[in-house]
């Protein structure tokens, strides 16, 4: 499983399937795509290399406020389903099942725009973490969160959020070229262990 804030991936399918090839990957989840709802469908499958497939969420139109996006790419041997969640103001999510002949994980990828962790974010992620831990399916949640503190740290009333909840928040080396940590990967404490193994890179 991989993450990337593509910032567009637009014109970057080279790279993504570079990157896909080089890691091994089976899953990459992307945040901020830019890639719009209207745009061509070449365009939209194009990231996806040979024996791979992509699902879109689209923050609008050409015509509607650019930027933001999330796609995940996945290797076609896999079960892909779409689980439709109500709309949140403060976050992008796309909430995909994949699974296999041994299990099934729910992958969620998260982007919240860069500012202020405010209360209303906190609130609304709270009850969001709460409607996915009650489906009862293993779940990793992965994006960019735009919540850093220092370079080892994230925000601390996000993380206090995620200690009151039991979530374990992996990544703790810088993801962005300043030195924050600003792509996450979150499991719940009551989850099998489904994570071995955790690296970053920067492209």
């Amino acid at each position: 499983l991989g993450v990337l804030n593509s910032q567009s991936a637009v014109h970057k399918a080279a790279l993504l399937h570079d990157t896909i090839a080089e890691e091994n990957l089976d899953v990459l989840c992307l945040t901020e795509t830019w890639i719009t709802s209207d745009a061509p469908n070449a365009i939209k499958n194009d990231v996806a290399p040979p024996g791979f497939s992509v699902v879109h969420k689209h923050r609008g139109s050409y015509n509607d406020k650019r930027g933001g996006g999330l796609a995940l790419i996945y290797r076609n041997n896999l079960q892909c389903s779409q689980i439709f969640h109500p709309p949140t103001s403060e976050f992008e999510h796309l909430i995909m099942l994949l699974s296999n002949s041994k299990q099934q994980v729910l992958v969620l990828t998260i982007y919240r725009p860069p500012g202020q962790i405010t209360h209303s974010f906190i609130q609304e992620f709270n009850h969001f973490l709460d409607s996915i831990v009650s489906t009862n399916h293993n779940f990793i949640i992965c994006g960019d969160f735009n919540a850093p503190a220092s370079s080892s740290l994230i925000n601390s009333t996000l993380q206090e959020l995620l200690d009151e909840l039991s979530f374990i928040q992996l990544v703790n080396t810088s993801t962005h070229f300043k030195g924050n940590i600003l792509d996450l990967l979150i499991y719940h404490q009551d989850t099998p262990n489904l994570i071995s193994n955790v690296t970053t890179h920067r492209l």
